[in-house]
């Protein structure tokens, strides 16, 4: 009775660490064109856009979604796409309408697109290269999925005014490469026409919709069981296509497949080397927004550079800068009224005499800077809302690393990798789940001295199912509380 008991703990723990909660940060542009001006409607995109902005909502995308936009909505809708996803995990975009290749270059076409002319598609038309540039700008998970290779009658238009030089328009979109870590999914074969479909929706969009949510499939199943659904669909007439160079397994729903009979629920140890790894993963995009407010994405200036020269043109007195003081002691120096612009530059003090230098968006803190504190300690990186950053590194007076990783609050919180100050390169270092600043969940110690603990830890103390490596390679497994071993179970 005592072991069915502990196999029933252990596949209940198995289920609690399967359920699909998505702990990422993931963005996603949905656009779908159909009320075209110069070319007959299309009878679907609309609907394609709606029904796949609805699916990504409810598997935790933060959606910025717009159906027949003109060639400025759709650059302003790109551009807020852009500022969102500085610090996301996962970035996708999918796009339903009209679109055709020139020269080899693909472009998306707005519906109030006019194409006399070759070079009317630098003012009318949206390239798709610049949309697959700003995805792969970081390290994350990149995701294009393109419901655009219709028939296109624009691009008829414009083949007759360019003559001999037509053969350069190709029919429907070019395949494109995919950079690393991203996946690019055309609803057909490159240089082939998807059909726009008699029912609500594409049979693309349509047997999208039909796998997308199914849990347990990794995003290469999900597509190919899309394939399979539109050839089905189509007879034949139209096969889906991808160009992939994604680094890892990824999941819109997260739960793998359940173990098969016999095997057993993940333990402590394996929970401890995945939330390693979701660690370190969180550590190099710390590293890299931290890079970006340092370098200020290739300008000349950081953005804590332009931030202190904003303060100082507002202390002295320059057009367009200010100096705003508050009853509760803060001061706020640079750029104009940040309430009021899109992207700012500045210094802000608090009361307690800490700083932040750099870039406001809409009055708060919600870009790239840094956060200097009396202590001397610095946190760098890219900041989620006023009080907290979301992704950054924190550096000591002493100039040495100790945290890379998430944040809440200003405090370490979700993955990252703590190190313990003043040990030198050699310093021990945590990596895995925090909450309060402290190790907390599941992770992985590693001492010094050459001691490596893998499992369950609570309030910064090994606690719980773990197991302990010493420098020789031999390891205790079993129950802690508080760093001390109780025994095996």
């Amino acid at each position: 009775m005592r072991a069915l008991r502990r196999l029933l703990l252990l596949a209940l723990c198995w289920l609690a660490t399967a359920m699909p909660a998505v702990a990422e940060t993931r963005v996603a542009l949905v656009i779908g064109n159909s009320a075209y001006k110069q070319a007959p409607a299309l009878a679907n995109p609309k609907n394609d856009a709606e029904g796949v902005a609805e699916s990504l909502k409810r598997l935790k995308f933060d959606v910025l979604a717009g159906t027949d936009l003109d060639k400025p909505a759709m650059e302003r809708l790109l551009q807020a796409f852009s500022l969102k996803i500085e610090t996301a995990d996962v970035a996708l975009v999918f796009y339903a309408g009209h679109g055709l290749q020139v020269n080899g270059r693909n472009y998306l076409v707005p519906i109030d697109a006019k194409l006399d002319r070759e070079a009317d598609l630098v003012f009318q038309a949206v390239p798709l290269d610049v949309i697959q540039g700003l995805m792969e700008q970081s390290q994350r998970t990149s995701i294009l999925i393109l419901d655009a290779c219709r028939d296109n009658p624009l691009a008829r238009s414009l083949a007759r005014t360019m003559g001999t030089r037509s053969a350069a328009i190709g029919r429907g979109l070019g395949e494109t490469t995919a950079g690393i870590g991203t996946l690019i999914v055309y609803a057909t074969q490159p240089g082939n026409v998807a059909l726009d479909g008699a029912g609500k929706n594409s049979p693309f969009t349509a047997a999208l919709l039909a796998n997308v949510e199914t849990p347990g499939l990794e995003v290469r199943q999900v597509f190919t069981r899309v394939r399979q659904a539109v050839i089905q669909s189509t007879n034949g007439k139209q096969v889906p296509w991808d160009s992939s160079s994604l680094t890892g397994d990824w999941f819109f729903t997260a739960a793998p497949a359940p173990p098969s009979p016999g095997t057993m629920p993940p333990t402590s140890v394996d929970r401890a080397r995945e939330a390693r790894s979701r660690a370190q993963a969180a550590q190099l995009r710390a590293q890299d927004a931290k890079a970006r407010a340092e370098n200020a994405q290739g300008q000349s200036q950081s953005f804590a550079e332009r931030a202190r020269i904003a303060a100082v043109k507002a202390r002295n007195g320059d057009n367009g800068y200010l100096v705003r003081l508050s009853d509760r002691g803060t001061r706020f120096e640079g750029e104009g009224d940040p309430a009021n612009r899109e992207l700012s530059y500045g210094v802000f003090y608090h009361a307690n005499t800490d700083r932040y230098e750099g870039a406001f968006r809409r009055g708060d803190r919600h870009y790239y800077g840094i956060y200097v504190a009396a202590n001397g300690v610095r946190i760098e990186g890219a900041w989620g809302d006023d009080t907290q950053p979301s992704l950054a590194v924190e550096v000591g007076p002493d100039s040495v690393v100790r945290y890379a990783g998430e944040w809440s609050a200003r405090r370490y919180s979700g993955f990252g990798v703590r190190y313990w100050p003043g040990l030198g390169d050699d310093q021990g270092r945590y990596e895995g789940e925090l909450a309060g600043s402290r190790p907390h969940g599941v992770g992985v110690f590693i001492f010094n001295d050459g001691r490596r603990y893998e499992g369950e830890v609570a309030d910064g103390k090994m606690t719980g199912r773990g197991v302990l490596t010493d420098a020789a390679g031999k390891s205790r497994a079993g129950r802690w509380e508080n760093d001390k071993f109780l025994g095996p179970e």
